[in-house]
């Protein structure tokens, strides 16, 4: 480290400057390690997939690779807030079908549940809920609503958030462009949705004219960039209340690598017994 750091000098870096790696991939496969000071592949070189693959359903089955490791990363740290304990962001992430938009969210759904009962002392007591909605072209504003209020408890008069204090709610829409028009060009269960991230509530049948405010809850949506789902763009009004994630398609590197690991834990032998 200090060679690297007395070579920077002699170049004329900045004090202190780490180098950046010596590869012919991208940067973006790198992440800066503020403990170790030094620049960290997302998925170091011949790093093995996981041994758990071996008889999951296909469906299941998560290979890490740089772009999974990305996303992911992201997810957790929009999700997470601010220092100040802010809420967090509200995330769109958009890719082509099969690229394991819906498989990303719910693995990184699954480390944000483990760093907040790590947080917790190793309680458990699942620190964050998924409420998972499946949109599609006949989607009504009623279901949306009855689906998330039915998660939820009453905090005091006129507020709702998840069954216990401290624990958050994530809103998990797949296809959140799918909703279609009605005869008026409005989106009902999209306006739903927008209604919440902007008001932090929502007016509810029973109560009318009473804003019912909805606490401790975030929404992150899958969509795909165009198609039949996408012929519509997405509102502005709930546009701008999303942090918007790209997944790129998998590059041939990566498909090796994934189904390499599917096809090497499915021809291998199995344990052996004892006894």
């Amino acid at each position: 480290r200090a060679a690297a750091a007395a070579a920077a000098a002699a170049e004329g870096a900045l004090p202190g400057a780490v180098a950046l790696p010596a590869t012919d991939g991208s940067l973006f496969d790198f992440a800066y390690d503020a403990v170790r000071n030094e620049w960290a592949a997302w998925v170091p070189p011949g790093e093995p997939a996981p041994p758990s693959i071996a008889g999951l359903p296909f469906a299941a089955i998560v290979v890490p690779t740089a772009e999974t490791a990305r996303i992911s990363y992201w997810l957790r740290a929009l999700w997470r807030g601010g220092a100040d304990g802010g809420a967090g962001a509200h995330v769109l992430l958009v890719g082509e079908s099969g690229v394991g938009k819906s498989t990303i969210v719910r693995g990184a759904l699954g480390a944000a549940r483990d760093e907040a009962d790590a947080a917790a002392g190793g309680r458990g007591g699942g620190g964050v809920i998924e409420i998972a909605i499946q949109f599609s072209a006949t989607t009504r504003a009623q279901l949306v609503q009855a689906a998330v209020d039915a998660r939820m408890t009453k905090r005091q008069r006129g507020v709702y958030g998840p069954p216990r204090l401290g624990q958050r709610a994530l809103i998990v829409v797949d296809d959140l462009s799918a909703p279609s028009a009605d005869a008026f060009g409005a989106q009902p269960a999209l306006e739903l949705v927008r209604q919440l991230l902007d008001q932090r509530g929502w007016y509810v049948p029973s109560a009318p004219g009473e804003l019912r405010t909805v606490a401790d809850t975030s929404l992150v949506g899958t969509m795909r960039p165009d198609g039949a789902t996408a012929a519509r763009a997405l509102p502005a009004r709930l546009r701008r209340h999303l942090v918007v994630l790209g997944l790129m398609p998998s590059s041939p590197a990566d498909l090796e690598r994934i189904y390499g690991a599917i096809v090497g834990a499915h021809l291998a032998p199995p344990p052996a017994t004892v006894g």
